[in-house]
């Protein structure tokens, strides 16, 4: 067997040293990209899942308004039944000077019956 001298010694050592740190930096390194994809995975489903929602949202927000506008709809003629019909009750409706009459003439006729039995 030869005998190998210190500086051969040496740089087997250094050698395995180095293909030693290279393994472990390889190692680290394809760790280091399976965390990341993993957290690329997690972050592209959360994302996913974010944009499943917004449409959800946005398809019931579509629906809630088609709704609405239908009830709308549905209540305008309702509505216009009752403002004529309050016209109709306008147009019926005596003027201030015969409310204001009508109104004394109560007055009078309740100030007379009351004088009239507490008189009597």
């Amino acid at each position: 067997m030869a005998t190998e001298t210190q500086e051969q010694i040496t740089a087997s050592i250094v050698a395995q040293a180095a293909e030693a740190t290279a393994k472990a930096v390889a190692q680290a390194a394809q760790a280091a990209a399976t965390v990341i994809a993993k957290e690329n995975s997690t972050a592209l489903t959360a994302i996913a899942i974010l944009q499943t929602e917004m449409t959800m949202l946005k398809n019931q927000q579509t629906s809630f308004e088609t709704e609405m506008n239908r009830k709308m709809d549905n209540l305008s003629p309702k509505f216009d039944k009752i403002f004529g019909k309050l016209e109709e009750i306008n147009e019926g409706r005596p003027t201030w000077a015969v409310a204001l009459v009508i109104g004394a003439l109560f007055s009078l006729s309740v100030g007379l019956i009351v004088f009239t039995v507490t008189h009597i």
